[in-house]
């Protein structure tokens, strides 16, 4: 018996050592008997089914390399995406590695069951059409059956497993971009049925998350467990479970998404319940993150987003986002602070239907904390953000100290106590009105109904990186509004008081708007520019110079009426200077020295005393003086000396929307009053002198297009401005003046008084189309013009003036007119014709 089962155990023996040697031989065996078999039948296979380039530098054929699978690894893998991006790389990895079944080794097909990608760069890229660079594989004919398939390969995957790559998604159609940084991903199931369920777990290092171009994910690290349901015949994924940690956050993701013929359909949710508020901080922005690094943080958050709809852009159809999150019983502290954030209360909700900002309905239900004794409590609704409808109430009394330490604010430090009540409820609209003949601004048209009270006591601010701080900050504001109707608005500010160093503002400002404007405004101000750069950061500017203004004005403001506050202002600069990064040369040398008094209520007593502006820009001195007294029958003392190249000027400040050039010299003086002017008294007058213009664009409301002066030098004597060698091109015309303009003064300070004048003018060619000030626009694209526009050329009233012409050729409405001699005369808005050659 003994030998007998000794016997058995021995034959046990030698038949298990027969075939783990033999399968030994043959793990070792078959990669050296069929790796040209098997390397051929997977090229066979990639070139039947992939259309797209593909190539790699080796192969090599291993039991060993992903034991126990038998597997093919491309060496420096690459594969081109699918039109329209199919000179772009849509896989690039060190190696690809494609496991066989090994039964199907010694049949005619092989059978692919798993991808193994190692330091692999996923660069998946859709157009804002839908156009993807992933569509590589060519799917069988219907029409060819599975007897006939003649591949010498087949896609049967059980398992995708990604190690240590970069995957790139940007998706310009929805937009979504997505970028994950040493990605590890392991997927599970059998990828070859129309219907499967996919296990997956997935690692990313970093992960950055962009929609619409906006940041919403930013460096974050992930770890996801996956189970997903999978359609392959209609293109739809079921997420059914999912759990995702982001950062130390943990995350419900639930939902669907669907392929569709012209977009997609999803219906994803995300949640993250009853979490640890220091926990829902790990998984914030990188700037909001960083900062809770050093505060301790607890408390309970819900966090609950989703995005549900159909997504076609072709049919403006977007999806609706939903997201609230709620906090309890929050408690913030930095770690230097004696006094932390206690009962944090936030509930908030954010709608945006079809992803349409202007259907967004944002609600902070209540956002509540304490410091100390401190509090702060808080409602706001918005709905919409083109015209919002907004209710808003804040109630708060602060120390901004404590505020800081607590929530740990290392940018900038600041003290004060702060207390603001705020009541808020309406519509805030605009609307377009119309200013001249063709400029359009737009204007408040609504306002939300409102009462402000704040207070800012003992205030402190100082930005951390500069040397200097602002030491005191007080202002006490109340202001409201009883209804829509901005003009009815009340402002008052008092006991402003701002110090920096040696310098400071301190005064009072008022304004109501119930019956007429109501000014009452005191200030007293005095500041080196040159401190300004250490105490505010400034982007490469450059400002020095010592100001110092004093300014009172108490009254009505009703210009219509001829009603204007009792004014007395003193504004004076000493040694100013400004330097940008948009030119390299500064203005420098800038004097201001002037006084404004008004001691009654009218233009009467209006009195303004330049003395004087002067500046220094590339070398060139630039001086203006001027004493003007009773607007009413303006008395004007004016003198101006130098060159100003105001293009470049423009260029220092670099204001954005404004096109300005041109050289002005001037050298004239001006001395007189309006009635010795307009009654003839021209002894009285003393105005003499030339300005000379080069190169300089002006625009006007009555035409279209502007007016480029080439050259002109206008000399003044007495009531008249003489123009000589006058050259200005608009549009397609040249034009000569010659002449002189009278009643020019009046002409400027009196709305309705009449410009008088007789000119000379000459021209090659003048196309009277460009002045009309309504003409058609251009003709559409495949459209013939018909050579004929439309419109008027506007006239204004206040003109007199006659013009001797001398045209070689006008082209007026799609006819030419040669020889234009004899006189136009503009007088009171008509314009008239006399003499031949009209």
């Amino acid at each position: 018996m003994k030998i007998h089962f000794k016997s058995i155990l021995l034959k046990t023996f030698k038949v298990t050592g027969i075939t783990i040697v033999s399968l030994l031989a043959l793990m070792f065996l078959i990669p050296y008997l069929f790796p040209q078999t098997i390397t051929q039948k997977i090229k066979q296979w990639a070139n039947g089914s992939i259309n797209s380039q593909l190539s790699f530098s080796g192969t090599r054929l291993s039991f060993f390399k992903r034991f126990p699978s038998l597997t093919l690894t491309l060496s420096d893998f690459s594969l081109q995406g699918s039109a329209p991006f199919q000179k772009d790389t849509l896989i690039a990895a060190k190696e690809i590695s494609l496991a066989i079944d090994i039964s199907s080794i010694f049949k005619s097909k092989i059978n692919i069951n798993k991808i193994y990608l190692s330091q692999a760069n996923i660069n998946i890229e859709v157009d804002s059409s839908g156009k993807a660079n992933y569509n590589v594989y060519r799917a069988k004919p219907k029409t060819v059956s599975a007897a006939a398939d003649t591949s010498s390969a087949s896609l049967g995957i059980e398992q995708i497993l990604i190690e240590q790559s970069h995957l790139y998604y940007n998706d310009r159609s929805l937009p979504l971009l997505i970028n994950a940084r040493n990605f590890n991903y392991k997927g599970s199931g059998d990828l070859s049925k129309d219907l499967f369920d996919l296990h997956s777990h997935t690692e990313i290092g970093s992960i950055d998350f962009y929609y619409g171009n906006q940041p919403y994910v930013i460096n974050k690290k992930v770890n996801a467990d996956l189970v997903t349901s999978i359609n392959t015949k209609s293109l739809a994924f079921s997420f059914q479970k999912n759990d995702l940690m982001i950062n130390q956050l943990p995350v419900q993701f639930k939902g669907r998404f669907e392929f569709l013929k012209d977009g997609y359909d999803m219906d994803f949710k995300v949640s993250s319940n009853q979490s640890d508020l220091s926990d829902i901080f790990t998984a914030m922005p990188a700037a909001i993150a960083k900062w809770g690094d050093d505060t301790d943080i607890n408390g309970t958050g819900n966090i609950q987003l989703s995005l549900t709809g159909k997504y076609i852009a072709s049919k403006n159809v977007r999806p609706d986002l939903n997201f609230s999150m709620k906090v309890k019983d929050g408690y913030i502290a930095s770690k230097h602070t004696p006094s932390p954030v206690k009962n944090l209360y936030i509930n908030m909700t954010a709608q945006v239907p079809g992803l349409n900002p202007d259907n967004l309905k944002f609600n902070i239900d209540s956002l509540h904390f304490n410091i100390g004794k401190d509090y702060f409590n808080s409602v706001l609704r918005v709905k919409g953000i083109k015209s919002p409808e907004i209710y808003a109430k804040v109630n708060t009394e602060i120390d901004l100290d404590k505020w800081g330490s607590a929530f740990g604010i290392k940018p900038f430090k600041v003290k004060g106590r702060y207390a603001l009540q705020l009541l808020t409820q309406g519509k805030y609209t605009t609307g377009l009105q119309k200013r001249g003949l063709r400029h359009v601004d737009t204007v408040i048209t609504s306002i939300p109904k409102f009462s402000l009270h704040s207070t800012f006591k003992d205030g402190y601010f100082k930005y951390a990186k500069l040397p200097q701080a602002i030491d005191y900050i007080s202002f006490d504001i109340d202001a409201n509004c009883p209804d829509n109707n901005i003009k009815h608005a009340k402002l008052q500010i008092n006991d402003i008081n701002i110090t920096a160093l040696s310098n400071y503002i301190k005064g009072h400002f008022s304004l109501n708007n119930t019956s007429g404007i109501f000014i009452n405004t005191a200030a007293d101000i005095k500041f080196n520019l040159g401190d300004i750069k250490n105490i505010y950061p400034v982007d490469s500017l450059d400002l020095r110079g010592i100001i110092n203004a004093t300014v009172q004005t108490k009254g009505k403001y009703l210009p219509a009426h001829n009603v204007y506050p009792v004014t007395k202002a003193d504004i004076n600069l000493e040694n100013g200077y400004i330097q940008t990064k948009y030119y390299p040369h500064p203005v420098k040398d800038i004097q201001v020295s002037a006084s404004i008094i008004n001691n009654t209520t009218s233009l009467k007593g209006l009195k303004v005393n330049i003395k004087p502006v002067s500046l220094n820009f590339e070398g060139k001195p630039f001086i203006l003086k001027a004493n003007l007294k009773n607007f009413d029958d303006l008395e004007y003392r004016i003198s101006s000396q130098g060159t100003m190249d105001i293009g470049k000027i423009y260029k220092v400040f670099a204001i954005k929307g404004y096109n300005v050039k041109g050289l002005i010299t001037t050298n004239f003086s001006l001395k007189g009053k309006q009635s010795d002017a307009t009654a003839g008294r021209y002894d009285q007058l003393n105005n003499k002198g030339s300005m000379q213009v080069k190169n300089l664009v002006l625009t006007s409301d009555l035409f279209p297009k502007p007016f480029l002066i080439k050259t002109g030098i206008f000399s003044f004597n007495q009531d008249k401005m003489k123009f000589d060698s006058f050259t200005a091109n608009y549009g397609r015309s040249v034009i000569v003046l010659n002449g002189d303009l009278s009643n020019a003064i009046d002409y400027a300070v009196k709305p309705n008084s009449t410009l008088q004048g007789v000119f000379n003018l000459s021209s090659s060619s003048i196309i009277a189309d460009d002045f009309m000030a309504f003409a058609d626009s251009a003709p559409s694209s495949g459209q013939k013009s018909s050579g004929k526009s439309s419109g008027v050329i506007l006239v204004p009233t206040n003109l007199n003036l006659t013009f001797t012409a001398d045209v070689k050729n006008v082209k007026y409405n799609g006819l030419d007119i040669n020889d234009v001699k004899g006189q136009m005369i503009i007088n009171n808005g008509q314009l008239s014709l006399k003499q031949a050659g009209f």
